[in-house]
């Protein structure tokens, strides 16, 4: 170790090598006092080199949990990657008050290479008994492997189940039950009329249904509007929320929907359920929001009515809700891609139509694609053979509106 000064310089600087990379170090002591002081502190930094050098590991140099999460996240950010927004989201929630680190006897200032499989399992247990969903650990732990291995990649201590493939797939995440739910043709058909604005309700005070007060109408065609809006786009709440009247075009009868979510806009067909609604709401429109919430503000919560409406009919049944899944206001988006799978539509024209940044996500529909495949398959094997009889009835719906599925959800 050397204690010099540099020409030009009134600071000492340290010439030394360092005690767990073997590396050699220059730097300023930032001191401008004697030699003898400054080799005082140039043997002060050695100390505190050696003592770090006992959290080395193969020359890997230690961070913090926080610090491999903001470095991976900040890296996704730069290269303008969909999903920095929601891991921006899932890191601030995992190193929050009560987040998921918490769980494990983590912070954020833990050391990363501290991070092992049975705190991990802690973690998971402890949010699953603390009531989150297998889906939201899942997409945590996902995070917090990602970053871990960015952070090997950079060089800095990891666990060793991480780097020394020991195991395929560390820090195991609860199975999740993929159940896409989406509404039959006769759940929606129920939906829509328990919501219709002329449907009388049960006064118990006459014996008799009698019609809504006007308030009380208006209420019930704002969410009829939504459901049928939010069915007939495919659209994520949010994007339902924040659309905009210059967003609507009548005369091309298509719709520009930005997806926050992904910081990308889509186009969506509008069908004639949806033009008519669109423009009644436009003749009495007041703002710039299609769907305003009070004050006319942009709305922050979705519609309780349509939730509330899928319990009244049934839709959410103990028996039903266990094969099926719970169907929920974002049923409706899953419902919008059976009608356009089930009516002919390619995965990529609905992956398209939703708004997914990858094909894989749009797989979980392709089990709805056989019937209509059946059914072409069918009508060219007549041709073949002469005949030609593909004519049917388009199941589902009334004489007031005909729904665009044609086929019931796995058999029912």
């Amino acid at each position: 170790m050397e204690v010099y000064k540099r020409a030009g310089s009134k600071s000492w600087y340290v010439d030394l090598v360092h005690p767990a990379t073997q590396r050699r170090v220059r730097q300023s002591l930032k001191f401008e006092g004697t030699k003898t002081l400054a080799q005082r502190k140039a043997d002060a930094l050695q100390r505190a080199l050696e003592q770090e050098a006992t959290q080395y590991q193969d020359g890997h140099r230690p961070t913090t949990i926080g610090k491999a999460l903001e470095a991976y996240v900040s890296m996704l950010e730069s290269k303008r990657q969909p999903s920095a927004k929601n891991q921006r989201y899932l890191m601030t929630r995992l190193l929050g008050p009560g987040g998921g680190l918490e769980a494990a006897k983590l912070t954020g200032a833990s050391a990363l290479h501290d991070i092992t499989p049975a705190a991990m399992e802690g973690l998971a247990l402890a949010r699953l008994k603390g009531g989150s969903k297998a889906q939201t650990i899942k997409h945590d732990l996902g995070l917090l492997r990602a970053a871990t291995r960015y952070a090997a990649g950079l060089g800095f201590r990891t666990p060793s189940i991480m780097t020394k493939g020991e195991v395929q797939n560390p820090w195991r995440v609860p199975e999740v039950a993929q159940k896409t739910r989406y509404l039959s043709p006769e759940e929606f058909a129920k939906v829509y009329d328990y919501l219709h604005p002329e449907r009388a309700v049960w006064q118990p005070m006459v014996g008799r249904n009698v019609a809504l007060p006007p308030h009380l109408r208006s209420a019930r065609q704002e969410s009829h509007d939504l459901l049928v809006a939010l069915a007939y786009t495919g659209a994520r709440w949010s994007e339902m929320a924040h659309l905009t009247w210059d967003r609507v075009n009548f005369n091309t009868r298509t719709i520009r929907l930005w997806a926050g979510k992904v910081e990308k806009e889509r186009l969506v067909p509008m069908a004639d359920p949806l033009r008519m609604v669109l423009q009644r709401r436009q003749a009495t429109a007041t703002g710039t929001l299609v769907f305003p919430g009070p004050g006319g503000r942009v709305r922050t919560k979705p519609s309780d009515a349509i939730g509330e409406a899928m319990d009244k009919v049934g839709l959410n049944e103990p028996d039903t809700v266990a094969k099926y899944g719970r169907a929920t206001i974002h049923s409706l988006r899953h419902t919008f891609a059976s009608w356009l799978v089930q009516n002919g539509a390619d995965l990529g024209e609905v992956r398209d139509a939703l708004g997914h940044s990858s094909i894989t996500t749009t797989t979980r529909y392709a089990h709805l694609a056989k019937g209509a495949t059946m059914t072409k398959l069918g009508g060219i094997l007549s041709k073949i053979g002469g005949k030609d009889d593909t004519s049917g009835t388009t199941e589902g719906g009334d004489e007031r509106h005909q729904y665009p599925g044609g086929h019931r959800q796995d058999g029912r």
